[in-house]
């Protein structure tokens, strides 16, 4: 089967190379010999000459609005017999407007000797059926006549009546056709044909064939651009040119009466040549708006309503009355007028998108003024102005022929820019594949991670999770994927850890934090958690990216660590208060007693003596208090209370502060452990505070919630600075670091009222 793009593509270098030639040769094809067959007789006899010849016989005609037999009578006198243009309804002068009867039409035919062949004449169709005199005698007729002599109600249908050389004779012969009405239409109908029956019936038979043609093309351009627009609906120009090619092909059928050969019913008839030559215009208005990329407007609307009225109003009378006689009556010349309001506007939208170098302009304009020419001579024609066949449908399908050259353009155009984004399309196809791999590597490379991944959205809804995160929480990806971060972690643990941290990213900032949780796969696992915020390329929020690391092994690496250093760090405590303290003590016993010896009589030495006692002394307290820190902390001697207050005492006369401590009672601790690194946390917040925060008054509270232990030291210095210097603030990690330790969480800001603020969690 053939590729219509090629075909129309193949259409279109053709138009556009011999574009002017086809137009020329259209204009000799179509024009020239209908301007030919417009040449039409006055009302002077018509003189017929020995030989071949053809010609039309519209024009004037003596015309009465009455019905006697004897009007065929060659010798009845008809010399007070109005005249009246053949091809118009009688119906349009105001003089026979209210006359519905049957109606006569005589022509005088004169011949110069006895005629050597027979002759013929062809009669398009007429308002009603007619019948066809020469000299008296009936040679047709062009439909069926009952015993009162009246026609079956249809309009007359296209005959080609014989007339025999036996009836002409020398001199002066009478042709006379009665005729009758119906929908307000009476007339003959154009063109009337005579001459020798050869020429007649080669003229007939090139009148059917080229309406024929001119109706097929349409036909087959409705039948190819409703194709065009199944494979592209987005385009609607296509459909509305594909209904135009209809109704202008069924127009020309109605038009020239050859609908009746298919179809030979009244109904046919005013659908094929009235509806049609509603919609056609219609179609014509919605394919400018539409191809030129036009915004529709008030004056599109305003064509679109009289023309669905008109429409409408034909339809509705077809129906209930059989006929159109109101709208023939009382719609055609609106229905005229509106058509040419149109083609005036059209041209006007032509010029105007020429003027704004819109794609195609050109020749839409080029079609639009040539359909215009021909409209204005055939509108010349049904004035009366002038006897030359109107030209209509040849320019109506002229204007067509253009139309699907340029939407044949247009697909060629569409065609090449596709071929050329194929291309594209192909390297980007290419890439994608190349992404797609490179995308499954990745996965892999998530999936087979022991690392808990997520990617979590704004309301707080997990996205994806990867595998090593769904088997910690033994739940499969439908459980997990669409719930809520609150439901798989726990309110508990949501509320007291992660929801801050959460929030906090979902503003825009990365966050870290440890902390330790119970999984149902592993029981209670140290995590490192990272929270990153996830910005679309919109530069909107959209989620959040969750990262979560084990880090049990090495905790409980550091946390033994950590009791090896504290077993250390006590045996030199104890070596310093046992060894060091003890000889340091021994000296200043010796010191005293060489003070005493000399005394204070020898120049000074027992002064001297005694300053050296003195320092030795400082130094054994010294010694002892470095040696109590470095010693493990033993809260089983007088319990946390009294360690919290031997601690106060001990800061306060260090630091010359106000130190106020508030201990819950009922806090114990059964790890030391945790105690000690609770209490170094204490000690190095409340240095920091002397040191970084200048506090005078500090206090520090202990207290149990839900099962978990809550200390905070609060002061009433300077603050923390919002943006810490990472390496100045070893304090601080040291802090972290501790309380990692035990699992707790450490939180470090700045106080609303002023100075700092530090919160430990540790759990029960």
């Amino acid at each position: 089967m053939m590729d219509p793009g090629r075909c129309l593509i193949t259409l279109n270098r053709l138009i556009s190379r011999f574009s002017a030639r086809v137009v020329f040769l259209f204009m000799v094809v179509a024009v020239i010999p209908v301007l030919s067959m417009a040449v039409s007789a006055d009302m002077k006899a018509v003189v017929v000459k020995p030989g071949p010849f053809v010609m039309d016989l519209s024009g004037e005609w003596k015309f009465i609005p009455s019905d006697r037999s004897d009007f065929s009578d060659p010798d009845f006198p008809d010399a007070d017999w109005d005249l009246v243009y053949s091809g118009d309804s009688w119906t349009s002068s105001e003089k026979y407007s209210g006359y519905e009867g049957d109606a006569w039409y005589r022509r005088d035919i004169r011949f110069d000797r006895n005629p050597d062949r027979d002759y013929s004449l062809f009669l398009s169709w007429q308002g009603r059926g007619s019948r066809v005199y020469f000299n008296g005698s009936m040679l047709g007729e062009t439909r069926s006549f009952d015993a009162s002599g009246r026609s079956e109600p249809i309009v007359g249908k296209p005959t080609l009546v014989y007339i025999p050389a036996s009836l002409i004779r020398p001199g002066r012969n009478v042709l006379a056709i009665r005729t009758g009405i119906l929908n307000y239409l009476g007339g003959l109908g154009y063109p009337l044909i005579f001459g020798d029956s050869s020429s007649v019936k080669e003229k007939c038979v090139m009148y059917v064939m080229w309406n024929s043609f001119l109706s097929a093309v349409n036909i087959f351009l409705f039948i190819y651009f409703l194709f065009m627009y199944g494979k592209r609906r987005n385009e609607k120009y296509y459909l509305y040119f594909s209904i135009l090619s209809l109704s202008l092909g069924l127009w020309i059928l109605g038009y020239r009466g050859l609908v009746l050969f298919i179809a030979d019913s009244q109904l046919a008839f005013i659908l094929a040549t009235y509806a049609c030559s509603v919609i056609a215009p219609l179609m014509f208005i919605c394919f400018m708006f539409s191809f030129l990329g036009i915004r529709t407007n008030r004056a599109f609307a305003a064509f679109t309503a009289v023309y669905a009225i008109l429409l409408l109003f034909l339809v509705t009378e077809m129906i209930f009355t059989g006929g159109i006689k109101f709208y023939q009556k009382y719609c055609y010349m609106g229905f005229m007028l509106v058509t040419t309001l149109t083609i005036i506007y059209a041209l006007w939208l032509a010029f105007d998108s020429v003027k704004k170098k819109r794609p195609f302009s050109r020749r839409i304009l080029l079609s639009v003024a040539l359909f215009g020419i021909a409209y204005v001579m055939s509108l010349l024609s049904f004035l009366d102005i002038t006897t030359m066949e109107p030209v209509l449908l040849e320019g109506f399908f002229l204007m067509t022929a253009i139309f699907a050259s340029i939407l044949a353009s247009r697909f060629a155009l569409v065609h090449s820019d596709l071929e050329r984004s194929n291309v594209i399309l192909l390297d980007i196809n290419r890439e994608k594949d190349s992404a797609i791999e490179n995308l499954n590597i990745y996965k892999n490379i998530v999936s087979a991670s022991r690392d808990h991944m997520a990617f979590i959205d704004g309301r707080g809804r997990f996205v994806e999770a990867n595998e090593a995160f769904l088997k910690s929480f033994k739940k499969d990806r439908l459980e997990i994927i669409g719930g809520y971060v609150r439901n798989v972690l726990g309110e508990k643990d949501y509320s007291s850890q992660f929801g801050e941290h959460f929030e906090k990213c979902l503003s825009g900032q990365e966050v870290v934090f440890e902390r330790w949780f119970h999984f149902p796969s592993g029981g209670g696992r140290y995590m490192v958690t990272a929270l990153y915020p996830y910005v679309s390329p919109n530069k909107k929020q959209n989620g959040v990216v969750y990262y979560s690391m084990d880090m049990t092994e090495r905790m409980n690496l550091e946390r033994e660590m950590v009791s090896i250093s504290e077993k250390e760090r006590n045996s030199l405590g104890i070596e310093l208060h046992d060894g060091l303290s003890q000889n340091l003590f021994g000296i200043a016993l010796k010191a005293n007693l060489l003070a005493k010896d000399l005394g204070t009589g020898n120049g000074g030495e027992g002064a001297r003596a005694a300053e050296i006692e003195r320092l030795i002394n400082r130094a054994i307290e010294s010694t002892r208090s470095i040696a109590k820190s470095l010693a493990t902390v033993d809260f089983d001697e007088g319990g946390l209370v009294t360690q919290m207050k031997e601690l106060k005492r001990l800061l306060e006369k260090r630091y010359d502060i106000n130190l106020e401590i508030d201990v819950d009672p009922v806090i114990e601790f059964s790890d030391k452990l945790v105690y000690a690194q609770a209490y170094y946390i204490i000690q190095e917040a409340v240095t920091n505070s002397v040191k970084h925060s200048r506090a005078k008054n500090i206090g520090i509270t202990l207290k149990k919630n839900e099962g978990d232990i809550h200390l905070g030291i609060f002061d009433d210095g300077i603050g923390i600075p919002r943006k810490l210097d990472e390496k100045k603030g070893i304090g601080i990690r040291i802090m972290n670091y501790r309380a990692r330790m035990i699992g707790a969480s450490l939180s470090i800001k700045k106080a609303r009222g002023g100075g700092t603020e530090v919160r430990c969690v540790i759990p029960g």
